[in-house]
C-alpha cells in the first residue's frame, strides 16, 4: 500500500485579515475557514484530474479524484483537506431482514475505486521497472500560489460580507 504523503501550506502575512476574523463569530469564521481552503483545494483537483487523463488511458481515474475535509487533523484555527483518491458511491444495500433492521435498504455504500492501478501510475512499479508517471504531486506543486491566492481571495470576500451582513442587522 502507498504511504501516505501530506504537505502542509502555512499562509503568514495575513495579520489584517485574521484581526478581522477574530471580530467575526466562531461559526461565522469557522465556515469561511472551511469554504476557502475547499476552493483552494478545488485548484489542484481539477489539475489532477487534467494530469491524469494524460496517464491513464480510459479517463476513469478522474472520478476518483477528489478533496475531502480530514476530520481527524482539522481543529480551532487549523482546516486540513485531503486531495487524492477516494472510494466512490457503490452499490445499494439490498432488501435482506439485517438489512431491513439495520435500516440499510436502498441506502448507497462507498467501495474502492475501479481504478486501483492509480497508486502504480502515480509512483511507478519498482520490480517490473515501470516508470512513475505522475499527476497528483505535480498538480499540487504547480498550483501552489494560485491556491494561496484563491484562499486568500476567497477570505477577503467572506469577510466583507460578513461585515455588511453585521453593519445591517445592528442597523435594524
Amino acid at each position: 500500500m502507498a504511504k501516505r504523503s501530506a504537505v502542509r501550506i502555512d499562509v503568514a502575512g495575513l495579520t489584517e485579515l485574521g484581526k478581522t476574523m477574530l471580530e467575526l463569530k466562531d461559526n461565522v469564521s469557522k465556515r469561511l475557514i472551511r469554504k476557502a481552503v475547499k476552493a483552494g483545494s478545488e485548484l489542484v483537483v481539477q489539475a489532477a484530474r487534467t494530469q491524469a487523463e494524460k496517464s491513464s488511458r480510459t479517463g476513469a481515474m478522474r472520478a476518483s479524484i477528489g478533496s475531502r475535509r480530514d476530520v481527524r487533523e482539522s481543529r480551532v484555527g487549523v482546516e486540513v483537506r485531503a486531495v487524492g483518491i477516494f472510494k466512490v458511491k457503490g452499490g445499494a444495500y439490498a432488501n435482506t431482514k439485517a438489512n431491513v433492521r439495520a435500516g440499510r435498504v436502498g441506502k448507497t455504500f462507498l467501495v474502492d475505486p475501479p481504478t486501483y492501478y492509480w497508486k502504480f501510475i502515480e509512483f511507478g512499479v519498482r520490480s517490473r521497472n515501470i516508470a512513475a508517471r505522475p499527476f497528483l504531486r505535480p498538480a499540487f506543486e504547480q498550483n501552489k500560489q494560485a491556491q494561496i491566492d484563491e484562499v486568500k481571495r476567497v477570505l477577503a470576500e467572506g469577510i466583507l460580507k460578513a461585515q455588511k451582513f453585521a453593519a445591517r442587522k445592528a442597523a435594524k
